[in-house]
């Protein structure tokens, strides 16, 4: 099941983001993961957490933030259920993300769904490059 953002998940979503960036909790405060142009959907499945996915949506354009899937659940689907649901609501516009070139699971994701490498932020994660990937129907 996927609901929009719940606060009482909120520490659910902190503990994840903290496995992508150690500084997550300091990045994304309570008010800026659902509100104007940010949304959070989260994945539930059998009432626990899965995971959560965190978009900009611009009038044209969805800017995926961040997709992150509980370790214990990562390859069995739940990103694509994610990313599904997000391409389902917003029909028409175009998907732009950037991931770290080292991410080789989440681009093989990305490929996967349609995006293409559009070009590259050299240096963008610390010594590694990040790849701007774009998605259009």
């Amino acid at each position: 099941m996927i609901i929009e953002f719940d606060k009482k998940y909120l520490e659910n979503i902190y503990d994840l983001g903290t496995e992508l960036n150690e500084k997550y909790r300091n990045l994304y405060d309570v008010n800026s993961l659902n509100k104007d142009v940010n949304k959070t959907y989260i994945l539930l499945e059998n009432n626990y957490f899965v995971g959560f996915i965190h978009i900009q949506e611009l009038v044209d354009e969805i800017d995926i933030i961040d997709i992150i899937i509980d370790r214990n659940y990562r390859h069995n689907g739940y990103a694509t259920k994610l990313l599904d649901y997000i391409f389902d609501i917003n029909k028409d516009k175009k998907f732009i993300l950037e991931v770290n070139v080292n991410n080789i699971p989440a681009i093989n994701l990305y490929l996967k769904h349609g995006f293409i490498e559009i070009y590259r932020r050299k240096g963008y994660y610390n010594a590694n490059d990040a790849i701007v990937m774009e998605k259009k129907w």
